[in-house]
């Protein structure tokens, strides 16, 4: 490797380049910031695991900017609703940061317990499969530069040569011993190369080594330069600081990779959410979900009419029609319907030749209270609140007013614990 540059350690406020184009999520965060913003859902880097935390970094940046797909939605983290797009912005949407244990047998049961949602477990245990078969014995959270597209390979469940993820690496190591002459050009062909990925929108990872070390030492994700020099993440939880590479000085460069998944097609993201909006990172596209289709017996689709959808479990509140005299059907938006009791307001019973009916406050359906027996409120298996609602023998809700609203937003509890 060669000597290149020196590491400095600042405090610096990134601003957007006028000679340059930068995707906004409108206006309010250039792309670099993005990395400059990725602390709190950037993976835990220690022991060895930066290899993996660049990597992961950079899928999250494409995650956010390009493709959706990119980290499947069980491993995307966020940090919810924000009040504002600024403040959506100012923690960076990645995955989840978690700590793991260093024993070797600790990290194999710890990543095999939770690579279904944390994917730096799911790509540790990728790597371990790849240099030593998934060996107990062997296990570690280091994995090695040149293992990066394979790791990817296997991620996306590639076969044959094909790759959804193609990286592009370029090997500087060869430059180790090299004359001042072929240093000087390599260390102008770096920076140039580097410089020209950052222009195009893509972060480059580089493997560094620091000091007098002939041998890869650490991984960071170069993202912003200006005329002080390169800016990169060095994959620390510091949301203060950002780290600047100088020309010249005391690291040496290993190796230079970009990712390239244009394989995979482009894809809005709903990695921001501000004011219960979902944004896409590219800043020209706002969600709408308004399209609902049952996934599963629990849970449903709304989708984007871009294609993009979110998965939530039904909610059988958006309409309700008569069913049965005691029973209403309780529809979801996504079209799905269960059977529900008719509930009224005590307040609301009106006679009719001396027969009782109350309207239910859901349906249309007058509900016939003719021969309904008030349980003795304490009594054992009665279903009561403390304001004196209860559930009536053939399960119509008797509701006092004071516990309509309850009710109506399903945080009404009767003695028996259960919520109606």
């Amino acid at each position: 490797p060669f000597s290149h540059g020196t590491l400095r350690h600042e405090k610096h406020s990134l601003q957007q380049s006028s000679d340059r184009q930068h995707r906004s999520l409108s206006g309010v965060t250039t792309w670099q910031n993005y990395f400059y913003n990725l602390f709190d859902y950037s993976p835990k880097n220690s022991d060895g695991s930066c290899v993996l935390v660049s990597l992961i970094q950079v899928m999250s940046y494409y995650d956010t900017f390009y493709n959706d797909n990119i980290i499947p939605e069980a491993y995307d983290c966020n940090q919810g609703n924000a009040s504002s797009l600024y403040l959506a912005a100012s923690k960076s949407p990645g995955v989840l940061r978690q700590d793991y244990p260093t024993n070797q047998t600790q990290l194999f049961y710890f990543v095999e317990d939770n690579m279904g949602w944390d994917l730096q477990m799911r790509l540790m245990w990728i790597s371990n499969m790849i240099r030593f078969s998934g060996n107990i014995n062997d296990y570690t959270s280091i994995a090695l530069p040149t293992d990066r597209q394979e790791i990817l390979h296997r991620f996306y469940n590639n076969s044959g040569n094909y790759n959804q993820a193609v990286c592009t690496m370029i090997d500087y190591s060869h430059f180790s011993g090299a004359t001042s002459y072929e240093h000087s050009l390599a260390v102008s062909g770096f920076d140039a190369y580097v410089k020209a990925r950052i222009d195009e929108g893509k972060p480059v990872i580089l493997d560094l080594g620091f000091g007098n070390y002939t041998h890869y030492s650490h991984s960071v994700v170069a993202y912003h330069y200006d005329d002080y020099g390169i800016y990169v993440n060095y994959g620390q939880n510091d949301p203060d600081q950002t780290f600047l590479l100088l020309t010249p000085g005391n690291y040496c460069i290993q190796y230079a990779t970009t990712i390239d998944f244009s394989n995979m097609g482009e894809y809005h993201s709903d990695n921001y959410i501000s004011n219960n909006t979902y944004y896409c990172g590219c800043g020209v596209h706002e969600h709408s979900f308004q399209f609902y289709s049952q996934y599963s017996n629990t849970q449903h689709h709304r989708s984007c009419e871009c294609g993009t959808y979110i998965t939530e479990n039904h909610a059988y509140n958006h309409h309700y029609r008569i069913y049965t005299t005691t029973n209403h059907k309780s529809y979801c938006a996504c079209g799905v319907w269960k059977s529900e009791p008719h509930a009224y307001d005590h307040s609301s019973i009106f006679y009719i030749s001396g027969h009782p009916y109350a309207p239910c406050l859901q349906c249309p359906q007058i509900v016939d209270l003719e021969g309904g027996i008030i349980p003795i409120p304490g009594s054992t298996g009665n279903q009561t609140t403390p304001n004196g609602s209860f559930v009536r023998p053939d399960g119509v809700i008797d509701l006092d007013p004071r516990d309509v609203q309850a009710y109506l937003d399903g945080l009404l509890l009767f003695s028996n614990g259960e919520s109606i």
